[in-house]
């Protein structure tokens, strides 16, 4: 079952990048739309949520909560940037490599077993994701770069607060964590729009598309917070990790293929399979 769930998380995180990649890539002019398209998109998160159990939390989740929202919107915010200034590929790849944190998070603070087979299967993995994603052909911008790694870093300390979370004595509250992290990230987004908005007026039109690609991204980063943050508490972080965010770069790759039509190369498929392999190694 946690396998499937887990799966089921990177099929809706990949749709969620897609709906970003589109946004970004044709209605993102300046800072005010990324928030006011963010703001949306919690809005859809938080709506997500209203409709489940109780919201009640204490006060360790209510603070740990607003760290989340935090880290989280901090790196939608990024990774909007960076697919605005480069390709999708080579930001899910850099994005993806926010394995590496709570990977280590897991093996030093949370002692871990982390062999030496499954070191190798994680370096692999990284190199693996760049053949599949031809990451050396790309004319990569600095900024791209710099947006992308900052991602990065926010969504590895997103892992680690799940983690943080759920193996405390209020583990029982996810869904009141969760409710009141999409709250305040609404809110975050809410007053940096309207900061920005007297600096440069947004230019983001509330249409049928715009609100859609944010509705729904928000409902699937519901959805796959309430799964990732359950996994974080029942599978080890040295394996969740890497697979959750390998898969998703795969699975990117492969949903280019599949939908798209693009062909692969060989060195893409080296690491396709090398990928594969890896997660495998990861999983025993």
């Amino acid at each position: 079952m946690n396998w499937l769930l887990l799966f089921t998380s990177i099929i809706l995180e990949t749709c969620k990048n897609a709906f970003s990649n589109k946004f970004s890539k044709e209605k993102l002019k300046c800072a005010s739309d990324i928030y006011k398209f963010n703001m949306i998109l919690y809005i859809g998160s938080f709506v997500f949520f209203i409709f489940f159990g109780n919201k009640n939390v204490s006060g360790y989740t209510l603070i740990l909560s607003l760290l989340f929202a935090f880290v989280s919107a901090a790196a939608q915010h990024f990774y909007l940037k960076a697919l605005n200034e480069g390709s999708f590929a080579f930001t899910a790849f850099v994005q993806g490599c926010n394995l590496v944190i709570p990977t280590i998070y897991g093996a030093f603070f949370l002692g871990e077993r982390l062999t030496f087979l499954k070191i190798c299967a994680v370096i692999i993995l990284t190199f693996s994701t760049a053949l599949a994603l031809d990451v050396k052909s790309e004319k990569i911008k600095t900024k791209c770069l710099i947006f992308a790694l900052f991602s990065m870093i926010f969504t590895g300390f997103v892992g680690i607060l799940q983690t943080v979370h759920q193996l405390s004595e209020h583990k029982e509250e996810l869904i009141g964590f969760l409710f009141y992290s999409f709250l305040f990230s609404v809110v975050m987004n809410f007053a940096l729009w309207r900061i920005e908005e007297k600096k440069k007026p947004s230019e983001l039109k509330l249409d049928k598309s715009s609100v859609t690609l944010a509705v729904f991204s928000g409902i699937f980063i519901g959805a796959v917070n309430i799964i990732n943050l359950y996994l974080a508490g029942v599978m080890p972080k040295t394996v969740f990790y890497p697979v959750v965010n390998g898969g998703l770069i795969i699975m990117t790759l492969l949903s280019a293929v599949i939908f798209f039509h693009e062909r692969l190369n060989k060195k893409q498929v080296l690491g396709l399979t090398a990928g594969i392999i890896a997660m495998c190694v990861l999983s025993i």
